[in-house]
């Protein structure tokens, strides 16, 4: 009867003896170790996430400091601070009961008992008016502001065309829908579906909503959606400071799905859709530009667009101030997210 080989794992068949079952002790040593190792990192982790909370606020509470005088409102709960008042979506009250009661400057409780300090009007005041010439704009955003903001004046006229122009479209639409007798109309969509084909028009060049009875804009949904769910996770987000370096992007994202945060689950779908609609928006941009090719993604404008202004800096910029295509991906959702929320605001 031979013996069994070193190299035979745990619960193996030994060659030499059929059956029965052989057992080499230094694998099973190696995977006690390691088993060991892996549930003491998760416990040391669990630890540690359990005590934070409860030794910042025993730390709040027990050190003094001479900014403890500073006043402001009572807080409110041992965990949120004055946050859940503050970061509430009808917060204007308890904002204007800030501004009201103290003068100058006051102190939230924050997060944990963590303070802040806001100043109410000294800062600004040193910002606007005393202080103006250091808060001045840097050489390179003047250099940029010559290529997005052209000596045209023709530019203007062509712009107020633009405006008419999707203005008869939103008429003619509302025309046709009231047409057929008394109805309701949802107003508040149709300037939404407006305000996303002016930005469309007038920063990106191209059209992005047809203005027509064909159904909502998926597009436009998601924008208008953005600042409202934004909101309500706004309490989630002095919690990314901490986590927003662990793992890769792709490990983040499905870290989402198992939360219990429903509505963190519905930004990230939000977020998804507006980057897969500025990648198809900047790409489809981008060839025109190279190829100086005039066909169209819906409708295409004479090229005074802000973002064709902003690729043709890119191309013939230098290598230090050059931008990624991320970085000008970006660029798209904000200039459309930034347009299309104040143009509504400003069409109702």
């Amino acid at each position: 009867m031979r013996p069994c080989p070193a190299r035979t794992i745990r619960n193996s068949p030994c060659p030499a003896m059929g059956a029965v079952s052989c057992i080499n002790p230094i694998a099973v040593l190696a995977e006690m170790t390691i088993s060991l190792a892996v549930y003491l990192v998760l416990g040391a982790v669990i630890t540690g996430v359990l005590c934070f909370p409860p030794c910042l606020i025993v730390q709040n509470i027990l050190a003094a400091s001479p900014l403890d005088n500073i006043p402001g409102p009572k807080s409110t709960s041992i965990i949120k601070g004055n946050m859940g008042q503050l970061l509430q979506r009808f917060a204007w009250n308890f904002i204007g009961e800030l501004g009201s009661r103290y003068q100058k400057i006051v102190k939230i409780t924050g997060f944990f008992r963590v303070g802040g300090f806001s100043s109410i009007t000294s800062f600004i005041g040193l910002i606007v008016v005393k202080d103006v010439d250091f808060y001045g704009l840097p050489e390179w955003n003047l250099e940029y502001g010559v290529f997005i903001n052209p000596p045209d004046d023709n530019l203007t006229h062509s712009k107020a065309e633009t405006c008419y122009h999707v203005a008869h479209k939103m008429r003619d639409a509302l025309v046709v829908e009231v047409g057929h007798g008394p109805t309701t109309v949802d107003i508040l969509n149709w300037l939404s579906r407006t305000a996303l084909e002016l930005v469309g028009r007038g920063v990106l060049g191209c059209s992005l909503d047809l203005l027509d009875k064909s159904g909502r804009n998926e597009y436009g949904d998601a924008l208008k959606a953005f600042i409202p769910i934004l909101f309500e996770n706004s309490q989630i987000q002095y919690f990314l400071k901490y986590v927003k370096h662990i793992g890769t992007p792709a490990f983040r994202a499905a870290a989402i799905d198992w939360l219990p945060f429903p509505q963190l689950r519905r930004l990230k779908e939000i977020v998804i859709k507006m980057d897969a609609e500025a990648r198809k928006l900047y790409y489809e941009k981008k060839h025109n530009l190279q190829l100086e090719d005039a066909t169209p993604r819906v409708e295409q404008d004479d090229g005074n667009d802000i973002f064709t202004s902003l690729l043709h800096a890119n191309l013939v910029a230098s290598d230090g101030d050059h931008l990624m295509d991320d970085e000008l991906i970006g660029q798209v959702s904000l200039l459309v997210l930034a347009g299309t929320d104040t143009t509504s605001n400003a069409l109702v």
